[in-house]
């Protein structure tokens, strides 16, 4: 649990910073779309653009990472059968997939499995954001245009070619196409980059961070809390033993495997607020499973731990 702590800390003092500023009033709704705006059309794409540029693929590990990645579709495509292709149901399946592998899970991993665990995690990485968020923009668009709550329900060969043009030009899936063309055409960083590069992870996941302290509700309704508790469960717990299993019937075994389960029982990561918000789907239910789920994973991910060892 220590060791937990180390790593979780800084995610729970982020997260209590924005939910104390939001407190005394210093900012509004307002304020908090415009910083939405500001992460998600101005930070979010830099990062991503720039961290894929720097992707060596012939250090993936492919089977491990395929694994992870096979419970999080049936995860995210449960979601969907019980819910319908809604902007609620894939952000829900977004948040029950999308860890938090940067701040808590690279120390995590390497305090716990060290070199090897780190080079496995670093696999994960490379694919983590391109497959999961690039999977979550397409079915977002696809479930805007079809939503008849806002009278936009389209014919779906219609649907279908909006969502595809939508997806690459997008502030997530464009920066990682050009990163990842950045990175196969071996031109490497011009002097100075790596500076801005390291400035630019110092803030996005702070502000991150900060943005779930902001969007928590004063006042949650039973319904809701339910459902964030829910949600940070099948996070915390039904998400690993998924990916545990997927490991178990793929052969993988061992450091690799153990480094999955880990990363997949880490609390929710903070970008799925950024497409909460900018979806406008039930922002204070995944605000409030993020923060449960990073208390919650003090426990959750401690006993993981124990029972990888």
């Amino acid at each position: 649990m220590q060791i937990v702590w180390q790593s979780l800390w800084p995610v729970l003092a982020f997260i209590a910073l924005g939910l104390g500023i939001r407190r005394v009033g210093l900012v509004g709704e307002g304020g908090i779309q415009r910083l939405t705006n500001a992460i998600f059309w101005g930070l979010i794409p830099l990062y991503l653009m720039l961290t894929m540029s720097k992707v060596q693929w012939v250090d993936v590990r492919m089977l491990p990472v395929l694994a992870y990645f096979v419970g999080a579709i049936v995860v995210i495509a449960a979601a969907l059968w019980r819910q319908g292709l809604t902007r609620r149901a894939v952000v829900w399946g977004l948040a029950a997939t999308f860890s938090n592998n940067v701040m808590i899970g690279l120390p995590l991993v390497a305090l716990v499995f060290g070199g090897s665990g780190s080079a496995t995690l670093m696999s994960l990485l490379v694919v983590h954001s391109l497959v999961l968020l690039t999977v979550a923009t397409c079915l977002l668009e696809i479930a805007s245009a079809r939503d008849p709550a806002a009278g936009t329900r389209q014919p779906l060969a219609k649907v279908l070619a909006s969502a595809a043009i939508k997806t690459i030009v997008h502030p997530v899936p464009l920066p990682i196409i050009i990163g990842l063309l950045w990175a196969a055409s071996g031109a490497g960083w011009f002097a100075g980059l790596d500076v801005f590069y390291s400035g630019l992870k110092t803030v996005f996941a702070p502000a991150a961070l900060m943005l779930v302290g902001l969007s928590l509700s004063a006042n949650i309704s039973k319904t809701l809390l339910r459902s964030a508790v829910l949600l940070a469960a099948t996070k915390n717990i039904a998400f690993p033993l998924i990916v545990l299993i997927a490991c178990w019937s793929m052969g993988e075994t061992g450091t690799p495997a153990a480094t999955m389960v880990l990363a997949a029982s880490l609390p929710i990561g903070a970008n799925v607020m950024l497409f909460a918000q900018r979806y406008q789907a039930e922002p204070e239910l995944v605000s409030a499973a993020i923060s449960l789920s990073s208390i919650a994973s003090l426990f959750s991910v401690s006993l993981v731990i124990a029972l990888l060892a």
